[in-house]
């Protein structure tokens, strides 16, 4: 799949964007399949997830959202909610994401 790395004014990476054709369930589903994921919560009705705000979860304690800009937009931003140098934790996830593929589901095997 397609991800775009998404970078602050300062040029640290801050998260990237997805597909928004990848259902909630998919996502979950690949975060299901990597280590160091935790707290996973999606949105539910009457939740107090921000309108915008889909997923909450941790990768090796540090917080991310996944969220749809402007509420409707062409895209999901997985970002993290933590200001630090979390470069290496982005670069991960984002590698995940792009190892899985569009249609099929599964993921691409390197062999």
């Amino acid at each position: 799949m397609r991800t775009k790395t998404l970078y602050n004014s300062e040029g640290k990476r801050t998260g990237f964007e997805i597909d928004f054709m990848l259902t909630m369930r998919k996502v979950k589903k690949v975060l299901s399949n990597m280590e160091g994921i935790t707290d996973v919560q999606t949105r539910r009705l009457f939740s107090d997830f921000s309108d915008w705000v889909h997923m909450r979860f941790r990768y090796k304690g540090i917080p991310f959202v996944v969220m749809e800009p402007f509420g409707d937009s062409d895209c999901l931003c997985i970002v993290t909610e933590e200001f630090g140098d979390n470069g290496d934790a982005i670069a991960a996830l984002e590698g995940a994401f792009a190892a899985f593929p569009k249609k099929s589901g599964k993921p691409v095997s390197a062999g």
